[in-house]
């Protein structure tokens, strides 16, 4: 049972499985398949950079709460157990579940397995060689679908109708509309748009919080080419706190790169050709 304390000021509970520990041929079967689909990233670019604005198209997202416990239930005769520690006695509880549950290693694909036909039921179509994308042809919107963070591009008296019937299958937060001047989060991507309808990709706040994590001072000058220079793997061995920092600086460069920040790609693959073994150069690169 974990206990976390929201930025917004709210405690929130939560019963998790440690789905590790599951055997998951006897929970599941030899032959279940626990691979899921949510939308790639470069989709997700692809979707808002390929839109037709004809000044009445709105871009929404819209959370679906508790998602997993909201699957379709266990067929009949498929059952499951599991007990849980009383955080103040100490004691045991034991339930029995009726469905998947967070932590549970079935959880997600059951997940997607509820909400991908019911998507299907309402007249979408799902794309073959990107199945987290949703296309309805006669409103013609679009629905980006990861895990429970969907995304629709559409008129707004459409992308509407489908919130409203997902309200109404599932219990969801309320509906967030971009709107020139404010940014929207979906999947740590801020979405931007101006009053001409054109829409943008920023990563500043994730850069800002980068710089802070690797104490990186901005400088008065900003840079037009992301790496100028050779890296000289023999510039001698770095400690291992060093290390960590590399490790930590590629993996958000990295991150910047498969988001909104591609104009680095070149460079975080440069400098993670010395992952193995990183140099004080590799570092200073």
């Amino acid at each position: 049972l974990l206990l976390d304390f929201k930025r917004q000021g709210k405690y929130k509970a939560r019963g998790v499985k440690r789905g590790f520990l599951e055997n998951k041929a006897v929970a599941d079967g030899y032959d279940f398949d626990y691979y899921s689909n949510v939308v790639k990233l470069h989709a997700v670019r692809t979707a808002l950079f390929s839109r037709r604005d004809n000044g009445s198209r709105a871009i929404k997202i819209k959370d679906v709460s508790t998602a997993f416990l909201q699957s379709n239930p266990y067929p009949d005769g498929k059952v499951k157990y599991i007990w849980f520690r009383n955080p103040v006695t100490g004691q045991r509880h034991y339930y029995r579940q009726t469905g998947p549950i967070y932590g549970e290693a079935a959880a997600p694909v059951l997940w997607e397995q509820t909400i991908a036909p019911w998507l299907v039921s309402q007249g979408f179509i799902r794309g073959e060689n990107e199945p987290g994308v949703f296309w309805h042809p006669k409103r013609e919107v679009a629905l980006l679908l990861y895990v429970d963070d969907l995304l629709a591009d559409g008129n707004e008296e459409d992308v509407d109708w489908i919130f409203s019937l997902l309200e109404a299958r599932f219990e969801c937060k309320e509906a967030e509309t971009l709107v020139p001047g404010q940014f929207l989060d979906y999947l740590g991507l801020n979405i931007g748009r101006d009053n001409d309808g054109n829409v943008c990709l920023s990563m500043q706040t994730y850069i800002e919080r980068a710089c802070h994590v690797l104490d990186v001072q901005s400088r008065a000058r900003g840079c037009d080419t992301p790496i100028t220079a050779p890296i000289d793997p023999e510039s001698g061995p770095i400690t291992p706190k060093e290390l960590k920092k590399f490790l930590t600086g590629l993996g958000m460069l990295g991150w910047l790169a498969q988001t909104g920040r591609p104009d680095v790609a070149y460079c975080y693959s440069r400098i993670g050709q010395h992952s193995a073994k990183p140099s004080r150069s590799a570092l200073q690169a």
